[in-house]
């Protein structure tokens, strides 16, 4: 062993001192080693992979012609501020040869720090980075690493990709329309795909398809939901939208929306397809825009909003307390007064809401402006009256909290019926506090009791996750914005 070690240190001593190097062991038995292998590999990015970064690397290496360009015209100007600064020290040598010396000095240092920068930035020159990470699949292949896209598979390297796609068939006691009105107040908009009288589809956030079978609807809706499974957000979304459509047909709001009186003048025809009625309501009282009506409209708003924390109200102006935060509004100037900036937002928001709100006095059966659906009890409401007040404490309520936040994108605390407590953005949500958040941090407390029952330890968890679909049922509605 001895002589091949020194047979191999002669072959390759031309290596010696440089980094290609060959070192020889040649250890004892059962000794251990520690000897240090470079792990690093190079991948090729090849595809359209490629073609995006090489136009990412156009781009820097323009930008940084650019920025050469204007420190070269920087530098010119240095230079004739240099040449002006030595005629002048020109011109004080003959009254003080002293500081002659020192100033030349620092001339050429900075000159020296001058080269050394530029010597630097030409090292970094050297390597271009766009500051944007490749991400890709990567493929190894007889000792060779390649990085593509997903599309570019079958091309490169001859390997057959496959797409799951998930459904699931349903069958519900509803209608299309019922359907519809259910989606769209979690989801917002849907896209319709397809309206006929055989079928009926749509596209929820370009993820989930559902498709409605008509001609089979004899004993209820035969509907099929589809998604393609390329992430975990499309699954937890085909949760989400089966879950509403299982609760279509047994939703209290689904009974008032397909309820009718009966007309015992028989002239107006009632609905009986069970499709959602759409009452016409005058709006007369809207145009109304004297300051009493006003001033009646805002009252109303701030009533629903604050409740008990209104300590005085009258036609000139209100006067709320919340804790220690009081709040002064003048109704002629619709100016507020209040040292809490947030209960000052709150109160201007609801202000300006009154621009878009309709009195909930104007119905189809001309109640007078004075009778104000809040005031009254519920027992003495109709049910246009009662979808009526219920749309209006669901846009100005608490869970205008959660429209707030979706529009201001900001994160909500949602405590939950487990001691835990949520802090997340809402995606979207529904009348039943169905939520889809985003960005979710759960935080809660565990406790180590002794055999007695003795709490000894009480330790604060948490844990992220991106997406979450949470039930209204387990959420007690106490948020914080």
């Amino acid at each position: 062993m001895g002589r091949l070690k020194s047979a191999l240190l002669s072959r390759y001593s031309s290596r010696k001192g440089t980094d290609e190097e060959v070192k020889v062991f040649n250890p004892r038995n059962c000794e251990e080693l520690l000897i240090g292998i470079k792990g690093a590999k190079i991948a090729k990015v090849v595809g359209a992979l490629a073609e995006a970064e090489i136009q990412l690397v156009r781009e820097a290496m323009e930008k940084q012609l650019a920025e050469k360009k204007i420190e070269l015209l920087e530098d010119d100007m240095n230079v004739e501020v240099e040449t002006e600064e030595k005629d002048t020290i020109k011109g004080e040598e003959k009254k003080d040869a002293t500081n002659e010396q020192p100033k030349k000095d620092d001339i050429k240092q900075d000159h020296s720090k001058k080269d050394e920068s530029k010597n630097e930035e030409e090292q970094k020159d050297q390597y271009i980075n766009t500051g944007v990470v490749l991400s890709g699949v990567l493929i190894s292949k007889d000792f060779d690493l390649n990085l593509l896209q997903l599309e570019d598979l079958q091309e490169f390297t001859q390997l057959s990709t496959t797409v799951v796609k998930s459904n699931m068939k349903l069958k519900i006691q509803a209608t299309v329309s019922l359907i519809q009105w259910h989606l769209e107040q979690m989801f917002g908009s849907i896209e319709i795909l397809q309206d006929n009288e055989l079928s009926w589809e749509c596209l929820i956030m370009d993820m989930v398809y559902i498709i409605v079978d008509r001609a089979l609807s004899s004993d209820g809706l035969n509907i099929t939901v589809e998604w393609v499974n390329f992430n975990n957000m499309a699954d937890s979304m085909a949760d989400s939208v089966v879950a509403i459509l299982y609760s279509v047909d047994s939703s209290p709001v689904s009974v008032k929306l397909t309820s009718k009186s009966h007309s015992h003048s028989h002239i107006k025809e009632e609905p009986s397809d069970g499709e959602v009625s759409k009452e016409k309501v005058k709006r007369s009282a809207h145009t109304v825009s004297d300051i009493g009506s006003r001033i009646h409209r805002i009252s109303s708003l701030l009533k629903s909003q604050f409740g008990d924390a209104i300590t005085s109200m009258d036609s000139k102006g209100a006067k709320i307390v919340i804790g220690k935060a009081e709040a002064t509004i003048d109704f002629q100037t619709l100016e507020v007064a209040c040292g809490s900036r947030v209960l000052k937002d709150r109160i201007e928001n609801v202000i300006k809401e009154d621009a878009d709100w309709q009195p909930l006095s104007a119905t189809s059966r001309n109640l007078d402006n004075d009778n104000d659906l809040i005031d009254r009890p519920r027992s003495e409401l109709t049910e246009v009256e009662l979808q009526q007040l219920e749309e209006f404490e669901f846009n100005h309520g608490p869970m205008s909290l959660i429209q707030t936040s979706m529009k201001n994108a900001t994160p909500v605390v949602i405590y939950c019926r487990n001691n835990h407590k949520l802090i997340a953005k809402v995606k979207a949500f529904d009348r039943h506090c169905n939520l889809i958040l985003e960005d979710v941090k759960e935080l809660w407390t565990e406790t180590l009791k002794n055999s007695k029952g003795k709490v000894i330890k009480t330790t604060s968890k948490e844990r992220f996750i991106a997406k979450l679909f949470l039930r209204g049922d387990s959420v007690i509605i106490v948020l914080k914005v």
